[in-house]
Parts: C-alpha cells; structure tokens; sequence
C-alpha cells in the first residue's frame, strides 16, 4: 500500500482516497466508481462504506480499526485484519492515493 499513505504526526500512515473515484449510493451498498478504470466499480456493505468515509486523510488504519471495532461491537483484533486486507484490496483496485 505504499502510493496511499503518507505520515502522521506520529510517523503512523494516514489513508488518502483517490480523487478520480465517485460514490453513489444504491439500496443499501455504496458503489464507487473509478473515473480511470469506469469498467470495474467497487460495491461496498454498511461497514464497508463507513471505513471508506473514515479515509478522510486524517485517519490511520489502526484509529479507523478501534473506531470500527467500536461502532460496530467486534473484535479490534478481527477488525484489524479485515480493514489491511480490505485497504490492500482497495489499493488493487486503484481507489487509494498519496496525498
């Protein structure tokens, strides 16, 4: 993931969204459309969609994790290894960017 991140005040990495990316909500899923890549939209579920609006820049992954794992009453320690492995997948998808 290293094109997404760049440092905190804390030297932790903060997660920055790619600007060509669109939202829309559909039903109960946000889809997000890369303007670059129109062909292969991201379909996102509640907690999917709440990590997404958490990667505001302002972020890391480990406070967006505790946020999660609070608002959402799971463990911070599954919650850790679903949002890398989902960050990873949206760095794939070219959803991600540096600042």
């Amino acid at each position: 993931m290293k094109k997404m991140n760049h440092r905190s005040s804390s030297g932790a990495d903060l997660i920055v969204k790619n600007p060509s990316i669109i939202t829309r909500e559909v039903v109960d899923e946000l889809v997000l459309v890369n303007l670059e890549k129109p062909g292969s939209p991201i379909y996102l579920n509640e907690v999917a969609a709440r990590i997404w609006a958490l990667l505001d820049g302002e972020n890391t992954a480990a406070e967006i994790a505790v946020i999660i794992a609070a608002e959402f009453d799971a463990s911070l320690e599954d919650v850790e290894i679903d949002i890398a492995e989902f960050l990873n997948y949206l760095d794939a998808m070219g959803a991600l960017s540096a600042r």
